[in-house]
């Protein structure tokens, strides 16, 4: 089985290790001035020192030293897009509905080297599809935006039809525990209806909705004596059977 893929600052620094043993291999004579921690010096000395490396019909240095500088300068490429990304989403949110933006695009062109402020917004499409690993044009970008806010949406109407149900569950509870002295219940049954009653007036997460409808479920298995019920008991048993019944549109499974 393969091992997973090292994260990239320890792919990083196993890389400018390599670069230094490479040299170091060569009996680099400059070698006490290896730039530690600064990436970028790591690469422009690299480049300036290659010429001294052993030439490539005698020493396989050479060929080792241009795949690691090439597998180096992409992944720092890959580091800056994803930072020049995180600057654009800062200076232009998206999720803000606004124009009160902290810079306009006129301003950051210039400072990013474009000469068209809509360049910016192209700019920001470009890094979105290229830190998503498809190709680096603006529509790849739009694209994977589209599927951000379809998925946004869909997240948002699942949590609704969610909710929903819970509210439909949590005033059937109410209603069945409204009648509960009425109710013969199994030994299990009763063990549960102090924590239901608890948790039917709280604010509760979607996960604890899921146990909230299961412990009304156990309370309503646990029911013996429904052939002796008075209507509204046996109304309120029958609302939480449907209650609990409830299932997603066909679709949305």
């Amino acid at each position: 089985m393969a091992l997973p893929a090292a994260p990239p600052n320890a792919r990083i620094r196993a890389l400018t290790d390599s670069l230094y043993e490479i040299h170091r291999q060569a009996g680099d004579a400059h070698l006490e001035l290896w730039p530690d921690d600064d990436i970028l010096a790591v690469l422009a000395y690299t480049r300036s020192r290659f010429p001294s490396l052993p030439p490539a019909q005698s020493s396989p240095l050479r060929r080792k030293q241009l795949i690691a500088r090439a597998e180096l300068t992409r992944l720092v490429y890959a580091q800056l897009d994803s930072e020049q990304l995180g600057l654009l989403d800062q200076a232009r949110p998206r999720e803000q509905h606004t124009t009160d933006y902290p810079v306009y695009l006129k301003d950051l062109a210039p400072a990013m080297g474009l000469k068209d402020p809509s360049g910016v917004n192209q700019r920001h499409n470009r890094l979105l599809a290229a830190v998503n690993n498809l190709p680096r044009l603006p529509r790849e970008g739009r694209r994977v935006l589209r599927e951000r806010a379809e998925r946004t949406r869909t997240d948002f109407l699942k949590m609704q039809a969610a909710q929903a149900h819970h509210n439909s569950v949590r005033r059937a509870a109410h209603a069945l525990l409204d009648v509960v002295d009425e109710l013969v219940l199994s030994e299990d049954a009763e063990d549960w209806i102090d924590e239901l009653q608890e948790m039917a007036d709280e604010n509760l997460q979607l996960e604890e909705m899921v146990g909230f409808a299961a412990r009304l479920n156990l309370l309503v298995q646990g029911v013996a004596n429904e052939g002796s019920l008075s209507p509204d008991a046996a109304q309120a048993l029958e609302g939480a059977r449907e209650a609990l019944a409830y299932r997603r549109p066909a679709r949305d499974r």
